[in-house]
């Protein structure tokens, strides 16, 4: 996990080094979040951008460049935030 604060704001980046989600059989990126037999348990990525958005932020999910998966939000902080 990395923590920035840049120009737009707050930035933040997840990323694991695993087989990343669509090669272990998971919930594609435009899916919610699925349990190990595909039973959707909630809004996963969908769900994290839209609070990203509701609050002028941005978020990007997907496979990393060097295998795994990476999660990466631009957050805007104090007077910016909730301005979206």
């Amino acid at each position: 996990m990395e923590l920035s604060v840049v120009d737009a704001g707050l930035w933040v980046s997840v990323r694991d080094d695993g087989c990343g989600i669509e090669a272990a059989g998971g919930a594609r990126e435009e899916d919610g979040a699925a349990d190990e037999a595909g039973k959707d348990t909630g809004f996963g990525i969908v769900g994290m951008a839209e609070r990203a958005c509701s609050v002028g932020g941005t978020l990007v999910a997907g496979p990393g460049a060097e295998g795994g998966f990476r999660v990466e939000a631009v957050l805007p902080m104090g007077e910016r935030a909730g301005a979206g």
